[in-house]
């Protein structure tokens, strides 16, 4: 083989290395109608959410406080509510970890470890009839809840894949309950394992009359 003919080799090998891994990172960090990225500021970590004509930025203090800072047009709203600072270091560590959604994870080699749960966040009829994408029905359960990015999503998925009629409830109740799954022979990490359980609510009501599960699993989040 010539050096030209070497030198092209090289360069059409590295092209392709570089382009898997953009392709790698994008998947990782984007869904449709926003983009998610995170970073440390001192013991801090940031949750950055990217939407079409806004911005979220939650910042997640070691204490276990959130705080959510939403800028649109101009104008800027804040918010705090309760977070767990384990979850999303392992999600800021591991940020291009590969997540599946759908299941549980099952089988005899694993365990399940309960870490916490954000609280319950309520989603009303309208905010649901007014969000026509995932994306802003996403933005509607970040802005009052902890939940992480990409698992907020999965369930704003769910519910609109599930295409519930809005004339026969008031409200949905989410809880998303965190769990790691542990290899074990050894207790060793394995990933995280987040259930949503969607309940929906008549007017009034004090029992749901539809409940739903989901799962979405990923190495932090």
């Amino acid at each position: 083989m010539t050096t030209t003919k070497r030198f092209i080799s090289l360069f059409m090998a590295v092209l392709m290395t570089f382009s898997l891994l953009a392709v790698s990172a994008s998947a990782a960090t984007a869904r449709r109608g926003f983009n998610v990225s995170y970073r440390m500021d001192g013991e801090n970590i940031v949750e950055t959410i990217v939407f079409s004509g806004a911005t979220m930025i939650r910042t997640v203090t070691p204490a276990g406080t959130m705080t959510i800072k939403t800028i649109e047009n101009g104008s800027t709203s804040t918010a705090k509510v309760n977070a767990d600072y384990s979850v999303y270091k392992k999600i800021c560590e591991a940020q291009y970890g590969v997540a599946t959604t759908g299941s549980d994870v099952t089988g005899s080699q694993y365990k399940h470890r309960y870490v916490g749960t954000p609280g319950p966040v309520t989603i009303t009829k309208q905010e649901v009839v007014q969000c026509r994408t995932a994306a802003a029905l996403a933005r509607k359960i970040l802005g009052k809840s902890s939940i992480p990015a990409l698992v907020a999503f999965s369930v704003a998925e769910y519910m609109l894949g599930k295409a519930v009629d809005t004339t026969t409830y008031e409200k949905v109740v989410v809880n998303s309950l965190t769990y790691e799954v542990l290899f074990v022979h050894d207790n060793s990490y394995y990933t995280h394992c987040y259930h949503q359980t969607m309940s929906y609510y008549n007017s009034g009501a004090s029992t749901p009359f539809r409940t739903d599960t989901d799962y979405y699993q990923a190495v932090g989040g």
